[in-house]
């Protein structure tokens, strides 16, 4: 009996054993569960805060630094590819997308070239009307000596002729041509960058205003005015509410100041204003409405300001 008691307790004691084992097993297989489980967690958080603590490096900026210019570079491709003609065209049917190209792609050359091919032919065709006429305005004008007058009348009768005719057309209008269309631009970029903060270079300007120029005051009033003169052999052709007054105003300072608003120049001067609300990016009121302030500013000093000067010579 004593040894069937030991025997029982040994067992109990066997199976007890086995009992903590199995309990020892199950504590350690669950914290391997838990282990596996939490270091992906970890792992996770740890790399998170290592990216929220990592500061900024030298590649960070070259990244941001090259998106950025990729993002300009990208706006600054123009929407469509235009050639020279459509160019011209686009002025007239189009001026807001023919600018939009010419601020990325400014090109002066071509129409200044064929400005002044355009202005050489309208001189070399009205060269004697436009000499004959500012000598009869000489022959009346009462403000100079008679021997003034004469001396004067000489010069420019020998001007009709010779080397002098050949330099005033082929050397004095090119380079007149020149300088008009670099004082326009020069003009216009001081006040759109100065005065109003925009931002351009002197050749978008230039091209901005060298194609209207062509388009413009170039072929459209070249096509009207020129025939008009050669029919009448007159420089009175008068495009603008001037011709409403009488032939006997042609010299007075209102007279002038009025035909300055030509259909051609106003034209010109609102399609200027576009050119400049697209390369400085300002609203297009505010843009032409500058334009026509520039412009008046610009024939009050020259039309009212030296106009006295300017007739004592017959001019």
């Amino acid at each position: 009996m004593a040894d069937s008691k030991d025997k029982n307790e040994h067992l109990d004691d066997s199976m007890n054993n086995s009992s903590g084992g199995q309990e020892e097993l199950d504590d350690l297989l669950s914290q391997i569960k838990e282990g596996e489980g939490a270091e992906p967690v970890k792992r996770e958080e740890a790399e998170t805060e290592e990216i929220i603590r990592k500061p900024i490096g030298d590649d960070q900026p070259e990244d941001l630094e090259s998106l950025l210019s990729r993002i300009e570079e990208k706006e600054d491709e123009p929407a469509e590819s235009m050639n020279f003609f459509q160019r011209l065209i686009g002025v007239v049917v189009n001026p807001a997308q023919t600018f939009e190209y010419l601020r990325v792609k400014p090109d002066w050359i071509l129409p200044a070239v064929l400005t002044i091919l355009i202005t050489v032919v309208f001189a070399y065709l009205t060269y004697d009307i436009i000499v004959d006429s500012q000598i009869a305005k000489m022959e009346e004008n009462s403000t100079l000596e008679a021997d003034q007058k004469d001396a004067i009348i000489d010069s420019m009768e020998q001007g009709k002729y010779g080397v002098m005719r050949n330099v005033q057309i082929f050397g004095i209008t090119p380079l007149t041509v020149l300088i008009v269309l670099s004082l326009v631009a020069v003009a216009y970029l001081v006040v759109g960058t100065v005065l109003l903060g925009g931002k351009a270079t002197f050749k978008q300007m230039l091209s901005i205003v060298s194609y209207p120029w062509l388009v413009i005051q170039g072929i459209f009033q070249t096509l009207v005015v020129l025939p008009l003169m050669l029919q009448s052999e007159s420089m009175s052709v008068y495009p603008s509410l001037a011709a409403l007054l009488p032939s006997s105003m042609e010299d007075d300072i209102l007279f002038k100041f009025i035909n300055s608003f030509d259909i051609f120049n106003v034209w010109f001067l609102v399609v200027l204003g576009i050119g400049l609300s697209v390369l400085l990016k300002m609203p297009r009121g505010k843009s032409i409405l500058t334009v026509f302030a520039v412009f008046v500013v610009w024939k009050l000093i020259t039309v009212v300001g030296l106009g006295s000067f300017t007739a004592q010579f017959g001019l």
